[in-house]
């Protein structure tokens, strides 16, 4: 649920509309097209943020118009987005990017490039997990790079498509390689 209290929905066909968990029921006034399929969707900022073939944007609680998030040199083809504690993470064009506040310029993670197709993106405590063709990439949170772990570091696969962590783990979904798991710990401090 996002900090209204609604559970918010994006469809393939462009459409964000919200769910009322008290009133058990859709909210109709609260539909917002975005003229595109959606491929992500993240509350941020007090925000509804939204990854899409034409861009990556913004809708404020208030309902305002949305505002893109992607620069002035508007990015295209946005893959997907990821909230953290250190702003709002997005992929295209093969290469992952950090906006830390809506009203500044997206910044490009140096080196990202070479990860291949960025499937997840995670957070644990004060380092960000990247899942890529090219395996899990650990950063700092300014996307700092720290640590790559793939098959030769044991991992089943080399490309991670899910991230998820718990108090002693870090799970990943590899694609093709089942279920992976690695000790926080051992990320801690990378």
């Amino acid at each position: 649920a996002a900090a209204d209290g609604l559970v918010w929905v994006a469809g393939t066909d462009g459409n964000v509309t919200a769910f009322d968990p008290e009133a058990r029921a859709w909210r109709t006034n609260a539909t917002w097209n975005v003229g595109a399929p959606i491929r992500s969707l993240v509350a941020w900022q007090d925000a509804l943020c939204v990854a899409t073939e034409k861009g990556l944007f913004r809708r404020g609680a208030d309902g305002a118009t949305a505002a893109r998030l992607d620069g002035a040199n508007a990015v295209r083809d946005i893959k997907g987005c990821w909230a953290t504690s250190t702003g709002l993470w997005f992929f295209a064009q093969n290469e992952l990017s950090l906006v830390t506040a809506p009203d500044t310029p997206p910044r490009t993670i140096e080196g990202s490039s070479a990860w291949g197709p960025i499937h997840a993106v995670a957070e644990l405590d004060n380092s960000i997990l990247v899942g890529a063709d090219q395996g899990l990439f650990v950063c700092g949170g300014d996307g700092t790079f720290r640590a790559r772990y793939d098959r030769t570091s044991g991992l089943s696969a080399d490309a991670i498509g899910a991230i998820a962590t718990d108090s002693g783990s870090v799970w990943l979904g590899t694609l093709g390689g089942g279920l992976s798991r690695v000790s926080a710990a051992a990320l801690r401090g990378r």
